[in-house]
């Protein structure tokens, strides 16, 4: 009898659709994918690893930059917790964060590693909320002194 192990699947931009991860997932016998010597077969294209990912860059502090789309700027904070909790039951990370006045707050998706994935998710969320966001630099908060 052959031993089985379940199917790994990376992840991605898109939000998580609980029916499809199910029925999408699969039992593969380990042995199964295993090249023989005489073998050309090529793994699957999820086993391969993406050589075009952008490596990414570390700012002054050796951290990675980062980006988010910015959706919006909001004087009401209910109106920025109504677009947050939309988002979020998207599946999508965002967050909240005030102005430098504080008297605006801004919905912010993300942070990501790469601009180039940061446009993606920007046009996602264009396609999937009708917001017209704006790729902007992700900024760690640190503590005042």
């Amino acid at each position: 009898m052959t031993a089985s192990r379940p199917a790994i699947q990376a992840d991605s931009l898109a939000p998580t659709d609980a029916a499809a991860t199910d029925s999408d997932s699969a039992t593969v016998p380990a042995d199964e994918g295993a090249a023989d010597a005489g073998d050309d077969r090529s793994p699957a294209p999820d086993a391969q690893t993406n050589s075009t990912a952008e490596t990414p860059v570390l700012n002054e502090a050796g951290l990675p930059s980062g980006w988010s789309v910015r959706l919006g700027l909001y004087a009401q904070a209910s109106n920025a917790q109504t677009l947050l909790a939309r988002l979020q039951r998207g599946g999508y990370k965002a967050y909240i964060r005030p102005a430098a006045d504080g008297s605006l707050s801004g919905v912010f998706v993300g942070p990501v590693l790469s601009k180039t994935e940061a446009q993606r998710l920007q046009q996602q969320l264009h396609t999937e909320f009708g917001e017209d966001g704006i790729v902007v630099d992700f900024v760690i908060d640190t503590p005042s002194d």
